[in-house]
């Protein structure tokens, strides 16, 4: 048999009329068919289970089965296999009831030629693929419906619920089609805010919405549907539920806000505890100045030594509370964002390092022109003024020199660099500089309490931006700075 062939199941009894649809589907040229011939409705249902063919051609006057029966065993076995029944000139009725119950077509015998079999085979075959994908395509749907947590209903014009499916009935107590017939504005007497949304709908409107049904959230997309000219004859939305959505919001906000308030707690204790701890500083620190000043003429070069430890001691300590206070002032949001040059930053610090940068040979260059950023003064002075005071101290070079430029501007955001030509950084290590006074040095060799790149950090993302370095030994820095364009605030507001 040819691969490509129809194969034809023809269960006729009459050996003249099997003969003849042999004859006419042998003369089609255009679809080649394979014809397998049986006399009973039994050994038809045999030849189905075994081989399903493409196409069963059923005469419906058969020994053992009248009328429509051999049509219902045949869609009982094979509901998939298309059937296309022949009726003599006095059965047309029968066989119209035929197709209504699932038939493909019918053929009226002595009434049809070679090119309306082979049409009518071709197309059964066809439309039964078509009605087949269409079932699918529904259970796929009616599948995803049913697992899926939405509600999807439908109305008539007068409100009257024609459609209620959904996993989402579930979460309000109603079964599928259970409200169906009902008019939404019995259903929802109580809920000014959905019959006023209801209404928008059977007045033609598109409505998105939010909506809460029987204590669940729910996102609601609805729209007019209309009939051949354009009058709305009901409402199709769908509803999904988003209430783990929203209590998962509404307590992600509560631990936001109890952060907040924590975080507050804890800024207002690092202000205090540091602001206290300056008044016995600052005595231990003139009480080591009182005795080198006035009893030098008594101590021995040890002691003299230990009270110049203590005064640097105290120096350090009185410069670390300071950052930590800047450190706890910063870490926080502004409250108010303002627009910000960063090259007129630049410039000031570089007049304020003025004495510094001749000490040392040092110099400052910016390239190009800086872009405003959204920020606030102090942080943004912070920011630069610790990344460039980095690149003048750690640096050996006969004539240190830190560049700040632009490195890109996109998606409302400028990224600033800050390169210098010192020590560099170990790769190792560029994680843990931004933690709260990390030394990568012995303080003979550099001082400073290594607080200075978390202030850095902690300004920056105060801001909305992120930091980050490029760097390897002897090989200089690069710190990245990305902040907020102003810009793109401006056209925002």
């Amino acid at each position: 048999m040819d691969a490509n062939a129809i194969d034809v199941l023809l269960i006729e009894d009459s050996p003249g009329d099997a003969r003849l649809i042999q004859e006419m589907l042998a003369e089609t040229h255009r679809t080649p068919f394979a014809l397998e011939r049986v006399d009973r409705l039994s050994s038809g249902l045999d030849r189905i289970a075994s081989r399903p063919p493409d196409v069963v051609l059923l005469d419906l006057g058969l020994p053992d089965a009248k009328g429509l029966e051999g049509l219902g065993a045949i869609q009982r076995q094979a509901a998939r296999v298309p059937v296309v029944v022949l009726t003599g000139l006095d059965d047309e009725d029968v066989a119209a009831r035929a197709v209504q119950e699932g038939a493909q077509d019918y053929l009226v015998k002595g009434q049809i030629d070679d090119n309306q079999l082979s049409r009518a085979i071709r197309y059964a075959i066809g439309r039964k693929q078509t009605d087949e994908a269409l079932r699918q395509s529904q259970d796929r749907l009616q599948t995803i419906i049913a697992n899926t947590p939405i509600i999807l209903f439908a109305t008539d014009r007068e409100g009257r619920m024609t459609t209620s499916e959904g996993r989402g009935l579930q979460g309000i107590g109603v079964q599928p089609g259970q409200v169906n017939g009902r008019s939404i504005f019995d259903l929802f007497a109580g809920q000014q805010d959905i019959l006023e949304i209801m209404r928008r709908g059977l007045a033609g409107e598109e409505v998105t919405s939010t909506v809460e049904i029987d204590g669940r959230a729910f996102d609601l997309c609805m729209g007019p549907l209309r009939e051949g000219k354009g009058d709305v004859c009901g409402i199709l939305g769908v509803c999904t539920d988003i209430t783990e959505r929203v209590r998962a919001e509404e307590a992600l906000h509560t631990t936001l806000q109890e952060l907040e308030a924590r975080n507050q707690e804890l800024e207002s204790f690092t202000y205090s505890v540091s602001h206290d701890l300056k008044e016995p500083l600052r005595t231990v620190e003139a009480f080591s100045q009182f005795l080198l000043e006035d009893y030098a003429g008594r101590l021995d070069e040890q002691g003299k030594d230990y009270l110049h430890r203590m005064g640097k001691a105290s120096g350090r300590l009185k410069q670390m509370i300071e950052e930590l206070l800047a450190l706890s002032r910063l870490g926080r949001r502004p409250e108010e964002l303002v627009r910000v040059d960063p090259g007129q930053v630049v410039a000031d610090i570089g007049v304020a390092f003025h004495t510094g940068l001749e000490e040392k040979n040092a110099s400052i260059e910016v390239e190009g022109e800086l872009p405003c950023v959204l920020g606030d003064m102090s942080r943004v002075e912070q920011t630069f003024g610790n990344l460039i005071a980095n690149g003048i101290k750690f640096n050996r070079s006969e004539r240190p020199l830190v560049t700040v430029g632009v490195q890109d501007v996109r998606n409302g955001a400028a990224t600033f660099f800050v390169r210098d030509n010192g020590i560099g950084i170990d790769p190792q290590y560029h994680d843990k500089i931004f933690g709260v006074f990390q030394r990568l040095h012995r303080r003979e060799e550099y001082d400073g309490t290594g607080a200075g790149l978390a202030i850095v950090k902690r300004a920056v993302e105060a801001l909305g931006g992120r930091v980050w370095v490029d760097s390897a030994p002897d090989a200089g820095t690069t710190f990245f700075v990305s902040l907020p364009l102003w810009q793109e605030a401006a056209i925002a507001a």
